[in-house]
């Protein structure tokens, strides 16, 4: 009878210590608490994330992290994860986000990694979660501040998320909201009968050095420091007009020329099937650092060997423009020693969506090498189309983001290790644009001559318009632009006409900036107010006249050129075949 009752005893013992465990901790790790990376946000990234458990096997979590100096990129993210065992899933996918994150509980720290590439959780540029937090204050979190410093309390959070999924019955998203468009959009992907051999194109040699970083960043931050041309030295100004005012941010800077990214192409999020760990806290091997703008950084699979099989993959919403190559940075290539020192990819096999596409084979030089190939992705609607075909090409993105992926088949071996190493990985392609004019175009000099566009250089002084005095004034060119682009038109006027991307805002009567394409202009750049649509009928202000003059036809040219823009110091406008147009500010 003892036995018996000792036998009771034991099991009541048991059933309140799961109890307790399950207000507090998962498995055998107490999960709540504070965690954090960084203690320098002028030094680099920091985050920090609160971790509260609920008692339905879940646990609630704030997350505020930046990308520290200089860009200070940041942030916030207020969630519910599900726990099983040591490890905690995130799961937010909708048309405007594709976020899954996996926390991974150790006893003293916390590892946050973007599951499958799905790291759009709606942060700033380049910010992401990836990172060990070390364990800080294992007590429960009982608020946190938000963006506007209130205190948030996690107790009323998890009742507020516990209504919502009751009265749901999930997350809230209407799943059985059907899409009917996509037959409209096509999705383009040259497959070919047997799998494509695509040999590369190969650009200069990157021979970075210290006396060359050293070099660049010293006028860079002359111009940074300084902020006024004529204050510039002799040196200083020859620098910078032959590499402008707006880039690099960085000697590592990559996409600086590329208007396929300035225009809003590009993919949402990188993922890997591995990745190498570092012992040193400055330096990272992430999938992220492949496709981060900078030759400084890599990406190194992480598995024992040569990492045949290991793979990139590349996330693209379904309305991203149509992409029409792929650039690599092969190799380590910050320097000639890293570069030999570790291995490089020989042979790359292309997936469109899990499907074969093409093997890249790739030269072992130290240089950017390019791969093209006829578009691939959702073609954009004209210009013309409206109402409901914009309306159907928006819901688009409510569906599942398509994948460009890159697995290693055949390396060149390094001199001492066996890491494989890619340091950029990024793409072009068509359907965007930077605002943009053709060849010939006239501007309108500071001393009343004109120049075609192509020849502008930094330091020219052009005419713009002052607004509130209503009077021409000048403003120094930082930099001349261009790009090939295929969204061209020909916009002839009662007396005058342009070549321009469609893109382009002029100022029209109605005393506001218009573009033909509206909506892109307003999607891929900033302005202090919003872009109309530019009409036939519509008039645009010509200052030198002091006239409005009326658009008499709009027609579409069908062969890509390259086309040109310039950026100024001190204004957002300038004259181009005696039309006022605008600067563009990529958002």
């Amino acid at each position: 009878m003892k036995r018996l009752v000792l036998y009771y005893i034991l099991i009541a013992a048991l059933v309140l210590s799961a109890a307790f465990t399950s207000c507090g901790s998962r498995g055998n790790i107490d999960i709540g608490g504070t965690y954090s990376f960084g203690d320098d946000i002028e030094k680099g990234p920091v985050g920090t994330v609160m971790v509260y458990p609920v008692e339905d096997g879940s646990a609630l979590f704030y997350l505020e992290i930046s990308r520290g100096a200089p860009s200070y990129n940041s942030g916030r993210l207020l969630g519910q994860m599900t726990i099983k065992g040591n490890v905690g899933t995130y799961t937010d996918i909708d048309g405007y986000s594709n976020c899954i994150l996996k926390f991974k509980f150790d006893s003293r720290q916390l590892e946050i990694v973007a599951d499958n590439g799905s790291s759009d959780c709606g942060f700033g540029a380049f910010v992401e979660a990836d990172n060990i937090y070390k364990l800080i204050d294992k007590s429960i979190p009982q608020y946190y501040l938000n963006a506007e410093d209130d205190k948030i309390f996690f107790e009323d959070e998890a009742r507020r998320i516990y209504d919502k999924n009751q009265n749901t019955g999930s997350s809230g998203q209407d799943a059985s909201e059907k899409i009917n468009t996509v037959d409209d959009f096509v999705f383009e992907a040259p497959f070919s009968k047997e799998i494509r051999e695509i040999y590369p194109k190969i650009g200069g040699l990157l021979t970075f050095s210290k006396e060359e970083t050293d070099e660049v960043n010293r006028h860079l931050e002359a111009w940074s420091n300084v902020g006024d041309w004529d204050k510039l030295t002799a040196e200083q100004k020859e620098f910078i007009s032959e590499h402008g005012l707006d880039g690099p941010l960085g000697y590592w800077e990559v996409w600086g020329e590329d208007g396929w990214y300035c225009g809003g192409g590009g993919p949402d999020s990188v993922s890997a099937s591995s990745y190498l760990k570092s012992s040193n806290a400055g330096i990272s091997y992430l999938p992220r650092n492949a496709h981060d703008n900078s030759y400084e950084s890599a990406w190194v699979e992480g598995v024992d060997g040569y990492g045949a099989g290991e793979y990139l993959t590349y996330y693209f919403s379904q309305t991203a423009p149509r992409v029409t190559t792929v650039f690599i940075a092969n190799g380590y290539v910050k320097t000639e020693k890293a570069y030999r020192d570790n291995s490089r990819v020989k042979k790359l096999k292309m997936y469109i969506d899990d499907k074969p596409f093409a093997i890249l084979h790739l030269e072992d030089r130290r240089c950017v090498q390019s791969f093209e190939f006829e578009p691939i992705g959702r073609k954009r609607p004209d210009y013309e189309d409206e109402g409901t075909k914009w309306e159907n090409w928006h819901k688009l993105d409510k569906l599942p983001k398509w994948t460009l992926k890159f697995e290693i088949l055949e390396v060149y071996e390094g001199d001492r290790f066996d890491d494989t190493v890619i340091s950029e990985l990024y793409f072009s392609g068509t359907d965007v644009g930077c605002y943009c004019f053709g060849a010939g175009t006239k501007i309108l000099m500071s001393d009343n001559s004109l120049k075609n566009i192509e020849s502008i250089s930094a330091g020219d002084i052009v005419k713009s318009y002052d607004f509130e005095n209503k009077k021409l004034i000048d403003a120094k060119v930082t930099k001349l632009r261009s790009a090939t682009h295929s969204n061209i038109l020909k916009i002839k006027l009662a007396d005058a006409e342009i070549i321009a991307t469609d893109d382009h805002p002029f100022w029209v009567e109605k005393n506001v900036w218009a573009a033909v394409d509206a909506e892109k202009a307003n999607r891929n750049y900033i302005h202090k107010t919003k872009v109309e649509k530019l009409q036939i009928g519509d008039k645009v202000f010509m200052p030198e006249k002091n006239i409005f003059s009326e658009i008499i036809s709009i027609e579409k040219i069908n062969t890509a050129q390259i086309t040109y823009t310039i950026e100024l110091s001190g204004s957002d406008n300038f004259i181009a075949n005696g039309l006022l147009v605008k600067t563009e500010t990529v958002k």
